[in-house]
């Protein structure tokens, strides 16, 4: 009989493993996000495959992951203002975002409310500074978009145009990365499904490399030079 669901399983400091989230079977891989976990603490996870017959098979092998707390993130914006002409930077840095051509505030976001763009020209432009002169860069997105043709993710450049940070979907199931007049992509799963999708980038020049991740599942990495990136005033958008 087929799959019919996913049981997730969490267990820490000696404690009975609990459900924690149920998956259904789909075409697309099932993915799951843990968001609850606290840092200092180390967990457990194992998953149940349950049938059509409602017959539910033994648990996987234990999965175990660290949390440590993460000191060095520069910035963050939830994008949960709900109104105004200012995207705050949540992270109590003081990089405040600003709105242009109109994109609206949508009380309906993946955590409470969230910023729609029109995918012509609305667009957040943030302070250069944020990625300017980096060169070891993790990037994270929630996105949700029935779009298919091609947008911008995040975009950051100079008039030179050397040295960018693009990332961007050519379609629903090709993602692209650009820098240093260099480019990459991944073919993935389609994410222009009108659904909620996490998107995570890291570029490092320690191997020359850039790694992509969707809801959590990890896509692969791709060769090539990362320089530190060039951005002029202005040319950091959303």
């Amino acid at each position: 009989s087929a799959i019919s669901h996913y049981t997730v399983y969490r267990q820490t400091g000696g404690q009975t493993p609990k459900a924690i989230a149920t998956l259904q079977n789909t075409n697309l891989q099932p993915a799951y996000i843990d968001t609850t976990v606290k840092p200092g603490r180390t967990y457990q996870y194992t998953v149940t495959a349950t049938n059509n017959a409602d017959l539910q098979s033994t648990a996987s092998s234990a999965a175990g992951i660290a949390v440590q707390t993460v000191s060095a993130c520069y910035a963050y914006w939830a994008l949960n203002d709900s109104g105004g002409s200012v995207a705050t930077e949540s992270g109590g840095n003081g990089l405040n975002g600003q709105l242009f051509n109109g994109p609206l505030w949508n009380p309906s976001g993946k955590f409470g409310g969230a910023l729609q763009f029109d995918g012509d020209d609305d667009r957040v432009q943030l302070p250069r500074s944020v990625l300017n002169g980096a060169k070891n860069v993790t990037v994270s997105l929630w996105i949700k978009t029935a779009k298919i043709g091609e947008q911008s993710l995040i975009s950051g450049a100079s008039r030179r145009y050397d040295n960018a940070f693009l990332l961007f979907l050519n379609s629903g199931v090709e993602m692209e990365f650009v820098t240093n007049n260099d480019s990459v992509s991944w073919e993935i799963d389609p994410v222009n499904d009108n659904q909620w999708h996490h998107v995570l980038v890291i570029a490092s020049d320690a191997n020359n490399a850039a790694s992509l991740y969707i809801d959590g599942i990890f896509q692969g990495g791709r060769r090539l030079t990362i320089d530190p990136i060039e951005i002029d005033e202005g040319g950091l958008q959303l």
